[in-house]
């Protein structure tokens, strides 16, 4: 293996031997490596620390540091020299430590606790890299390592790993609300910004406030960072009650290589993989390429249909990256990726058997079949400039969904649905993020300032046609008949922001930053059309235009302190602010715009850790009070029910964030994520739903109870070269509303309890699992899909329901 001869070739001349015995690893002491090429850092880190490192020189030679400074471990000062290089390290039974391409670490889990706890995990959910334990504010980051060993690689994987986090499915598999603490991104809004911003490396995949096409595939990423509150002053419009950010792995010039391979009891088989090196020497260019593959028969059973369909599914993607660093102050990153979702019928069953333990059974007549193809390209530049940073990125996004389904999710031959939608996003940002700037006695600063601009498109268009039903035919004289629409809605927006952090004094930071938004939203009906007899049922579309612009300032205050080298506290006020919008749908005059949304977070917690790096505590304490919230309706009729968006008058929403991570005894890993959450209304006293006074109502996809547990024992086998684990994971949601309009709670989604058990051995070069997901079979609710069958036909109610067990085997080789 490739691995194992740049090992051997660390032992010959070619190597680079940084040695100065006699300093612990694990011990905390006052370092200062300022960012120079590599190996001038890890030599200077070792005559600071002590610390043996073994750096083979093809692999350091034409690299550059980041910066380690502060009161750290050499270790700790190591992972973040070496962050961005794409490199990683690897201590050895002798006390020395080895560097080594990222993706060819070993797990190493049973020698020692710094790769259990991840000893510092670097996050950018302020717009400079550092270490999670330094961001004043709540942030959950999962590694890509860690990922990979829960398998996770879809939106319902990683929600339920994340505390305060949840997702409702809205229809069809690749539609998703997502809530994070309490605050839902809502769907029938034309113009408003998302409640909860998703992003892949900093680039907004929902900039019109729409749920479709948010699930992209995790593969081959190197973190997911939730940032919880307000993140406006940051990331951008909307994000008020926080941001996801998945974070991809970027090129090296180390070849390295992966595929893994899957095949499960659906039955059902998927294989992913990447590889990586440089296509030009010194640096000059480097390229990396990934790809995903999955096929299912799925997990339902669909007894109405003439096959059994059964939510099967065809999943492909790839993403293709280049890293150029001619030289050491300019960075350029080119990536672009692309992903086709096919599937056929949906995962809906009967609401009210998902307490059965009886088969999943799809009730409807009709087999659909869908489309969803989503493409991404970023160009980021990095420039250095002396005394910091100037870095501009360029994006462009577009998905396309297209399908054929039954459209009026029943048994009766009454509707099918044509639908389709598109979105577009452009995209540019230059920011310039400074380095810590030592004034002497006015202590250090460091400044960010920068603006954005990007023009957003989505467009929908759909149609609906009659079937034989005898009650359609009935109502429309005894001829079928065809409805048509289409909408399009356009955003542009313009920012400008800026964000000051102050260290007066060693261990006090003082932050402050702010926001200013613009946003010129427009949203444009087109003529429908409709050959139904009975107009009330189904009315034809009529032309509309509606235009608006709105402005919205975020400011942000930060107060951290740190009291030792591992216990600190801080104190946050952030803001949010949404622009208003328009409702698409056939809404009165009066009711066919909404008001902009503001909200005020307060939040304080510590973060620390304990018991020489065994234990690592944080927690989050917040109160989130709204004006004049938006919020998702949906008012009755005799046929279909109206859906709009209106402004609450008051909300609020408390609760915290805790997270353990330790490692009591040497292999065994545990962690604990826990969420708490109140979310209501404290004032809503002129609501146009039934009861009008939803005063004291919980909103919606708002589960009081989040946890996760993961624990994961290693013990070494095969003359330690490899560890044989096993592994449990626990996930709880509490129950939750799915709509605010039903106070008899008929409505709401049971409470849901995953476990999955893995056993396998992992070494450097490859790994082998046995898995069983959804272990105990566990059936729950994750949509709701109502609609015209059970408004008019007093059909029965229909929900999408989550995965079923799943067996399973895994392996990956490494080279």
């Amino acid at each position: 293996m490739r691995v194992k001869s740049m090992l051997a070739a660390c032992a010959s001349a070619a190597a680079l031997v940084i040695a100065l015995p006699g300093i612990s690893a694990a011990q905390a002491q006052n370092i200062d490596v300022p960012p120079q090429p590599l190996p001038g850092a890890l030599a200077e880190l070792s005559a600071e620390t002590g610390l043996q490192v073994l750096a083979p020189s093809e692999l350091v030679s034409g690299r550059s540091s980041t910066s380690a400074a502060g009161q750290m471990t050499p270790l700790q000062a190591l992972g973040t020299i070496l962050s961005g290089t794409g490199l990683d390290y690897r201590t050895s039974d002798g006390g020395s430590v080895i560097v080594v391409p990222g993706s060819a670490r070993a797990s190493q889990l049973s020698n020692g606790n710094e790769e259990l706890i991840g000893e510092d995990i670097i996050v950018t959910t302020r717009r400079f890299e550092e270490n999670l334990q330094d961001v004043p504010g709540s942030v959950v980051a999962i590694t890509g390592e860690e990922l990979e060993r829960s398998n996770i690689d879809s939106i319902d994987d990683y929600v339920l790993r994340l505390p305060n986090v949840n997702y409702i499915e809205g229809g069809s598999p690749d539609t998703y609300q997502i809530s994070i603490r309490g605050l839902s991104n809502f769907v029938g809004a034309s113009g408003s910004g998302p409640v909860n911003g998703i992003y892949v490396d900093e680039v907004i995949l929902n900039p019109t406030g729409t749920n479709f096409g948010l699930d992209p595939r995790l593969f081959d990423l190197d973190r997911v960072e939730v940032a919880y509150g307000p993140q406006g002053t940051t990331f951008g419009r909307g994000a008020i009650g926080g941001a996801i950010n998945f974070v991809t792995r970027k090129p090296s010039p180390d070849f390295a290589a992966e595929v893994t391979v899957e095949a499960g009891s659906r039955p059902d088989a998927s294989a992913s993989g990447f590889i990586n090196g440089a296509i030009l020497d010194d640096g000059l260019l480097s390229a990396r390429a990934s790809f995903y593959a999955d096929l299912s028969d799925g997990f339902i059973e669909t007894p109405n249909l003439s096959e059994d369909q059964g939510l099967d599914t065809q999943d492909f993607g790839a993403r293709i990256a280049l890293r150029s660093q001619a030289t050491d102050a300019l960075t350029l990153d080119l990536s672009a990726s692309y992903e086709l979702n096919r599937y056929v019928d949906s995962n809906l069953i009967i609401a009210d058997n998902f307490e059965t333990d009886g088969p999943l059974i799809y009730p409807n007549n009709f087999g659909g079949s869908f489309e969803v193809s989503k493409f991404l390209t970023t160009l980021r530049a990095d420039y250095d400039v002396g005394i910091g940073s100037i870095i501009s990125t360029t994006s462009f996004s577009a998905s396309k969904s297209e399908g054929v389904g039954d459209g009026d999710v029943s048994q009766r031959d009454a509707l099918v649905s044509f639908a389709s939608q598109e979105t577009s996003s452009i995209g540019q940002e230059i920011r310039f993020v400074s380095d810590d700037l030592d004034t002497g006695f006015l202590g250090s600063f460091r400044v960010i300032a920068g603006g954005n601009v990007s023009w957003n498109k989505n467009e929908n268009a759909s149609t609906l046609t009659t079937g034989s039903d005898p009650l359609i035919l009935f109502l429309s004289g005894g001829t079928t008949g065809v409805n048509t629409s289409a909408s399009e809605q356009t955003i542009f927006n313009a920012a400008i922001f800026g964000d000051l952090t102050w260290e007066p004094t060693s261990g006090l930071e003082i932050g402050a930053g702010v926001r200013f938004n613009y946003d010129d939203v427009e949203f444009t009906r087109f003529a429908g059309s409709s050959t139904f007899n009975v107009a009330a049922l189904l009315p034809a579309a009529t032309p509309l235009n509606l235009q608006d612009s709105y402005t919205g300032i975020s400011p942000k205050l930060s107060l951290r302190y740190e009291w030792t080298d591992d216990f600190s506290t801080y104190l946050l006020l952030s803001t949010g602010y949404r622009s208003g919008g328009f409702n698409a749908g056939p809404v009165p005059d009066d009711r066919r715009s909404f008001d902009e949304e503001y909200a005020v977070n307060y939040e304080g917690g510590f973060k620390s850790t304990w018991l020489d790096g065994r234990l690592r505590v944080n927690a989050s304490a917040f109160a989130i009070f709204y004006d004049d919230i938006q919020v998702f309706a949906s008012i009755p009729t005799p046929t279909t029910p109206i859906s709009l968006i209106e402004n609450a008058a008051e909300a609020r929403s408390i609760g915290g964030e805790l997270s353990v991570q330790a490692e009591p005894v040497d292999g065994l890993f545990l962690a604990v994520d826990y969420g708490l959450t109140n979310a209501e209304f404290v004032s809503f006293p002129n609501s146009s739903l039934n009861p009008s006074d939803l005063s004291g109502q919980t909103l919606t996809n708002a589960p009081e109870h989040t946890l996760s547990i993961v624990g994961e024992y290693n013990y070494p086998v095969l003359s330690g070269t490899a560890d044989l684990f096993l592994r449990g994971e626990y996930s709880y949601t509490s129950d939750y509303f799915n709509s605010i309009d039903d106070p008899q709670n008929d409505r709401s989604f049971g409470d849901r309890n995953i476990v999955n058990l893995r056993l396998g051995v992992r070494a450097e070069d490859y790994e082998l699992e046995l898995f069983a997901e959804n272990l105990f079979n566990e059936v729950y609710q994750t949509g709701d899909s109502s609609g015209i069958a059970a408004n008019f036909f007093g059909e029965p109610r229909l929900g999408e329901v989550g995965e079923s067990r799943r067996f399973g085997i895994r392996g990956t080789l490494r080279f």
